[in-house]
């Protein structure tokens, strides 16, 4: 699954929080309707969706997010 999460720029750094929990996040600075803003990029599995969804909830109740279902490809030979 790949996360996005959209938080205002000054808001709690959900990246050190979700790397502290073991997660790998990219981070994008944006511009959005009413300004700045972060956009959190994660990719969990299924089964941690819920856990992952828990702890962007308690730092930050305000972010907006979305979740997409995703098909890794590997270009190793």
């Amino acid at each position: 699954m790949v996360i996005k999460v959209f938080t205002a720029i000054e808001s709690n750094n959900l990246a050190d929080v979700l790397r502290e929990n073991g997660y790998a996040v990219t981070v994008i600075n944006g511009e959005g309707r009413d300004g700045a803003v972060k956009i959190y990029w994660c990719i969990v599995s299924r089964k941690k969706l819920k856990k992952v969804l828990k702890i962007i909830n308690d730092n930050n109740p305000k972010a907006y997010i979305t979740t997409e279902l995703v098909n890794p490809i590997s270009l190793k030979k």
